[in-house]
């Protein structure tokens, strides 16, 4: 968050990064959201200007976004929001780590620094680079998530024949009658 060269190549979520998230209260989509905007708690502010801020906010929110940032001390290059009429709409159309990968894809940007640990393994998959999860602080590694898939699926299948076995044994013990 603080080195110039590395941010002036980074992509960056808003929420869960640079702010807090919205409570589910406060993410109506409405008067409480028009709160949330205007007042969430700072989080990882970045020392240096960031290339480019990518959210999964609303292009409608846009004028409360740059107000929020400018109050706080973000500098930026751009920002990146989605454009779809209502928060219905998005969630309908569940687009967010495609929409954010894509950007990704298209820049020469060398980090994505994202708040959810399910988005930022999705943002790595889908564009092949590297993300940095602000909730695990943890890399992501693309190349290693198939790797890492298999090993789960491994240790899931492993898991479940012993207990198969476990099961069988008692059964089998057990006097029938």
């Amino acid at each position: 968050m603080h080195h110039p060269w590395v941010l002036s190549k980074t992509c960056m979520d808003i929420d869960g990064v640079l702010c807090r998230d919205p409570t589910p209260v406060e993410n109506d989509d409405g008067s409480g959201y028009q709160r949330f905007l205007q007042r969430a708690d700072r989080r990882y502010l970045p020392s240096a200007p960031v290339r480019w801020l990518v959210t999964s906010r609303l292009e409608k929110y846009r004028s409360a976004t740059e107000d929020w940032l400018e109050a706080n001390g973000v500098e930026y290059g751009e920002l990146m929001m989605m454009d779809y009429p209502d928060m219905a709409a998005r969630r309908a159309a569940n687009a967010y780590a495609p929409f954010k990968a894509e950007i990704y894809k298209s820049t020469d940007a060398i980090l994505f620094v994202e708040s959810s640990v399910k988005l930022a393994a999705e943002i790595a998959r889908l564009s092949g680079k590297s993300v940095f999860c602000a909730e695990t602080r943890r890399m992501i590694d693309p190349a290693l998530l198939p790797r890492v898939r298999r090993k789960t699926d491994q240790l899931c299948h492993g898991t479940l024949a012993r207990m198969g076995k476990a099961l069988h044994a008692l059964t089998a013990a057990r006097p029938h009658g």
